[in-house]
């Protein structure tokens, strides 16, 4: 049991040290390149949104200059993961084609678009600069 739990914080630390790093390093270049493959031609090359299609809604900016910096990073996350249905949306689900750590990279790469105000507002708001 004692060694479950060391292999736990093994695992735990780096995860909980790169939460903090939301708009830094790799994870951003990584992301990038998947958003570009997999996002870009609904929600724009540069993330301000796309194009309309008729009778769904247009994908919405993500580049931090729409309604999607009310949303915490699990909500992103969870939509990402599960697409949309509701309300006229239609993002397919991207659960099986990108795996948490890809669809994490994805979001980083958006946050690495924002506004530095935007970001900092929302930083402070989903307490994103906690270490705990």
């Amino acid at each position: 049991m004692k060694g479950s739990r060391i292999i736990l914080l093994w695992i735990t630390i780096p995860l909980l040290a790169a939460a903090s790093l939301w708009r830094e390093g790799d994870a951003v270049k990584r992301g990038e390149g998947i958003f570009r493959n997999q996002c870009a031609q609904c929600h724009g090359i540069n993330a301000a949104g796309g194009k309309s299609f008729p009778g769904k809604k247009s994908p919405p900016a993500l580049n931090g200059k729409g309604h999607v910096t009310h949303h915490s990073p699990r909500t992103l996350m969870e939509h990402i993961r599960k697409g949309g249905g509701k309300k006229g949306e239609w993002m397919p689900p991207f659960g099986e084609t990108l795996n948490a750590r890809e669809r994490r990279e994805v979001l980083s790469y958006l946050y690495s678009l924002w506004p530095e105000k935007t970001w900092k507002r929302y930083e402070k708001k989903f307490k994103l600069n906690k270490k705990d």
